[in-house]
């Protein structure tokens, strides 16, 4: 078996691309002036398309026509326009263009057609699928995505420490030219696990080098020219100055590298503009000017930090050393400012420019392919079935050079025989006499992954097909537990108590990808056959704690009364599977169980759109909600909750007045960092605990469910052993909901509550029976349906003298969509029809 071994760091400002042989990585170089790095930078020149360096030399000469840092606006629908071709391109595009170029770095004879790449840890879906778009643009089969902080541990862990000296938990602080990550590992056995991260897709090299235009350049510019309007049309696309940002950009990037070296910079550049004479422009920065610049910055990736370490209760001093990589932590005043905040030894000692690559090639060398291939040692295709079940147990990594494998067979016919075999032919057991248990010392390659295959023959020596016979043992490298999912993917659902709908979770952050889950939903609504209502599946990708509008949209799948073989009854079930493959393909299957119709959905989201007329009004309805939030706190003297309100009421009018400054012409990032910022605003006022449901009512209501539940439980004798113990386990599982101040939380357990209630009138004769008692007692004025509630209550009632338990409750479910709703005065949200 094959596996990928090549792994490209797909970078903001620089790409590189590395292979994995024999316990070895190389990082490939241009053969074009035998560099490692291949600036992520496309030139268009007429019809030619110039990738790297020399596209960078052009940025000067033509800037209107070169473009880099599009891996920020990767999974976004902006457009380039190439005014040499009046024609666009896609970060995708351009993309492609750079794996494409990093392609020839490597020899002839070794082009492959797998491919790792690497993406930052907060990468969210349709960021991630729109990278593996750009690798099958560039002519890879097969891509395969590694998250940046896990590819730099990667190459540090198996370049620079020994055993003893890795044992504990680490940070990685990954500041690069685009995006920011901070990852907490644990090193535990030769495996290593992302326990949290936290991370900003739009901070990086690339923000400090617009700082540095705006703040220390622009002002010297307009005090030196006399252009007072320089400032506000520096950064619009066809203004008057947008060949000169461009510039300025690129001038701000060689001043704050040579700031890493020097006390001064020399900022020097020819200001041109139309109708007037040509003018040369001479100043310096200073080094100081530039630490006091970039300080908030760097104070905001430290806030991170003690985010992870409040998070996961833990302290400084637990941390063995704090891992530097990211071109940007190669400025003296970053790397000085995390060591004296922190008290952490902070270590540099991997390359920041090359361990990402480095990282990524490791991960590629123990990856194997899922590509047709042609392997050294083939399975038997004339395998024949059998009832013979495999369980192997060994060490998946291991510094030795050999390794114990025990196997234990089942059902196992007599006289068989059994080989281990290694599939490039290095070690072969030989065929051997077989057991119910075995056991074998495999010898390993070193620095390498291991496959071998154990084969099992009958007395005829033919070969029986058995599961689990392959294994996989990595010898001298450390393994990567799992990559972890940066957050929470949920599915909105309905809370017609509140008259609103949430996001429930379905795999919570930091779950270990991959991940499968089927869950069965309750119809909240009846949906006719025919009709224009519509069950809606709707996935999201953020945070459980909010509500779905502050949660991004992974995909929908709309089933509308026209798609029904026949009417969805309210409470029916939906049978829902929801897959995530390591590299983020998710595929849903939704089932109706009520018309036995299946329905298949794979996700694969490439762009999406941020609308500025949106998130201004997104932004003002948060205000508004959080200054209700604060009138309804002071009337209950909660003056510490409200001062907390106003803190977060601030934020949200500093970023609702610079979202009233954003034009459609913008060239830079500031409204996807908006929309980020807003989702993280609306994130802290979510979890203080108030909407239009307050704490402490909904905890009265689990309260009195809670109370009501145990009556019933005490007082009816015929609950089966099983759904009494699902009750237990129910409470033993939320020991501390009540001292949750998370509305979304806390409505989520009184909704389980209220589930496991009619779980009980389901599947509990003498409750079912009660419950119908208490609906023939309803007056004729509770049902929408006066004359068709009557004929099921006459139904039950036959039902019920045939001791018809599955009859009865079938009747009582058509009599529940017959019931008014108490809120008929309110306007009613549609929701989704799945029932929380």
């Amino acid at each position: 078996m094959e596996t990928i071994d090549y792994g490209i760091d797909l970078g903001t400002t620089n790409s590189l691309i590395a292979k994995y042989s024999k316990g070895k990585v190389e990082v490939f170089k241009n053969p074009v002036g035998y560099k490692e790095t291949l600036p992520s930078c496309v030139a268009f020149r007429g019809e030619r398309i110039i990738v790297g360096d020399k596209a960078r030399e052009y940025i000067v000469k033509d800037p209107l026509n070169v473009f880099s840092a599009f891996k920020r606006k990767m999974g976004t629908s902006e457009k380039y326009l190439i005014p040499s071709l009046m024609t666009y391109y896609s970060p995708i595009g351009l993309s492609a263009m750079v794996l494409k170029e990093l392609k020839n770095f490597i020899p002839e004879v070794q082009k492959p057609s797998s491919i790792v790449i690497t993406i930052p840890a907060s990468f969210d879906t349709v960021q991630c699928n729109a990278t593996k778009e750009a690798g099958r643009e560039a002519g890879f089969e097969e891509v395969v995505l590694l998250q940046e902080p896990i590819a730099a541990s990667l190459a540090f862990f198996n370049e620079k420490m020994n055993d003893a000296g890795s044992l504990g938990k680490w940070l990685v602080y990954d500041l690069g030219g685009g995006t920011f990550d901070i990852a907490l590992i644990t090193i535990d056995n030769d495996e290593m696990r992302v326990v949290d991260h936290e991370g900003d897709n739009f901070l990086g090299g690339v923000d400090l080098d617009q700082m540095i235009v705006t703040q220390l350049i622009l002002p010297r510019l307009k005090e030196i020219t006399g252009k007072g309007d320089i400032d506000s049309l520096i950064n619009q696309r066809n203004g008057p100055y947008e060949k000169l940002y461009y510039i300025l950009l690129l001038k701000a990037e060689e001043a704050k590298k040579e700031l890493s070296i020097n006390d001064t910079a020399e900022i020097e550049f020819t200001f041109e503009i139309e109708g007037e004479a040509a003018r040369d422009i001479y100043f310096e920065i200073t080094r100081v000017e530039f630490e006091k610049l970039i300080e908030p910055k760097i104070d905001y990736t430290l806030a991170f930090i003690q985010k992870l370490f409040d998070r996961n209760n833990i302290a400084p001093y637990e941390i063995k050393n704090i891992i530097l990589i990211g071109g940007s932590t190669i400025i003296p005043y970053v790397r000085k400012r995390i060591g004296e905040s922190t008290g952490i030894p902070v270590n540099f000692s991997a390359d920041p420019s090359t361990a990402v690559a480095v990282g990524a090639a490791y991960y590629a060398g123990a990856k194997i392919k899922t590509l047709p291939t042609k392997l050294i040692e083939t399975p038997n295709e004339t395998a024949i079935e059998s009832d013979v079940q495999l369980q192997v147990a060994y060490n998946k990594t291991t510094k030795d050079m050999e390794e114990y494998v025990t196997a234990l067979f089942e059902n196992l016919p007599s006289n068989c025989t059994y080989r281990i075999a290694r599939a490039d032919g290095g070690y072969d057991s030989g065929i051997k006499n077989a057991a119910i248990k075995i056991g074998e010392f495999v010898m390993l390659k070193a620095n390498a992954v291991n496959i071998f295959t154990i084969k099992l023959y009958d007395e005829l020596n033919t070969e029986l097909a058995i599961p689990n016979a392959k294994i996989e043992i990595t010898q001298g490298l450390f393994s990567l537990y799992g990559q972890t999912l940066p957050e929470d993917i949920c599915i909105e659902v309905d809370d017609m108590n509140n008259n609103t709908t949430i996001s429930e979770v379905i795999f919570a952050r930091n779950s270990i990808l991959p991940l499968k889950k089927t869950m069965f939903k309750e119809l909240s609504r009846t949906i006719k056959k025919g009709s224009t209502d519509s069950l809606i599946i709707n996935i999201l990708e953020g945070n459980q704690s909010v509500h779905p509008s502050a949660n991004k949209v992974i995909g929908v799948i709309e089933i509308n009364g026209s798609m029904l073989e026949s009417d969805l009854v309210f409470g029916s079930d939906v049978e829902i599977t929801l897959e995530i493959s390591e590299s983020r393909e998710i595929s849903v299957n939704a089932v109706l169980t009520f018309t036995n119709q299946s329905f298949n959905h794979i996700f694969n989201p490439m762009e999406k759109y941020i609308s500025i007329s949106k998130l201004r009004e997104e932004l003002r309805t948060l205000r508004n909600e959080i200054n209700r939030s604060i009138e309804k706190v002071l009337e209950g003297d909660d003056y510490e909750k409200a001062s907390f309100l106003n803190d977060i009421l601030e934020v949200c009018n500093a970023l609702i007045k610079d979202a009233s400054t954003l034009r459609e012409a913008d060239m830079d990032e500031r409204k996807y960092q908006l929309e980020e910022q807003k989702r993280r605003v609306a994130t802290q006022y979510y979890n203080v605990g108030l909407n239009n449901s307050p704490v402490y009512e909904k905890k009265e209501k689990i309260q009195n469910m809670k109370l009501h539940i145990d009556q019933v439980m005490n007082f009816h004798n015929d609950i089966p052993d099983n759904i009494r113990e699902e009750y237990k386990i129910l409470l033993d599982t939320n020991p501390e909901i009540m001292k949750s101040t998370n509305h979304f939380n806390l409505n989520g357990f009184y909704m389980k509550l209220d589930k496991f209630y009619s779980k009980l009138v389901y599947n509990v004769p003498s409750m079912l029976i009660n419950h119908f008692v208490y609906l023939q007692g309803l007056p004729a004025s509770a049902f929408t349906n006066e004359k068709a509630a009557r004929k099921l209550l006459d139904q039950g009632e036959k039902a019920m003298e045939k001791t018809n338990h599955n009859e009865l409750l079938a009747i009582c479910k058509k009599i529940w969509a017959e019931l008014k709703d108490e809120q008929t005065e309110i306007e009613k949200i549609k929701g989704t029809g799945l029932g929380s």
